[in-house]
């Protein structure tokens, strides 16, 4: 970020401990671009049998990077925050999910546009241009455009 004086960097978390924790690792140089956050977690039952978590506070940007690694979820829960920004997220989108797995398979059912898959250690979903799926690694959850 400080190298090509661009971008933004927000972190919503639902635990004061971790955003303190986060904003202590921060590099002095990156002090301008940067906003670390503290937001209470609403949950809500869904259709889909799963525990849907929001946080309540979320910073009103567009992100073009996304790495989910929180809230903490027990069996049955997923994080969500994600679905009510999808129609705005930009073309050069791309979401780093850590080892959360049953949350990686909801999110491949619930996302309505389309994405690169790969799967390692993390899980890297990338937005197709123009709505099209690659031929290898992709999934669509949504129609063809």
């Amino acid at each position: 970020l400080s190298d090509n004086n661009h971008g933004y960097l927000y972190s919503v978390d639902s635990s004061r401990e971790w955003a303190d924790s986060t904003l202590t690792c921060m590099p002095n140089q990156l002090r301008g671009f940067f906003e670390i956050s503290c937001s209470a977690i609403s949950a809500e039952a869904g259709d889909s049998g799963f525990r849907l978590l929001k946080h309540e506070q979320v910073p009103e940007v567009i992100p073009n990077f996304v790495f989910l690694d929180g809230p903490p979820l027990a069996a049955g829960e997923v994080a969500v925050d994600l679905l009510g920004m999808e129609d705005r997220l930009p073309q050069d989108f791309m979401l780093v999910v850590d080892k959360r797995r049953e949350n990686t398979e909801f999110l491949k059912k619930h996302l309505k546009r389309h994405y690169t898959i790969e799967h390692g250690e993390l899980t890297i979903f990338k937005l197709q241009p123009n709505g099209r799926s690659a031929r290898t690694g992709s999934f669509s959850s949504g129609p063809e455009q």
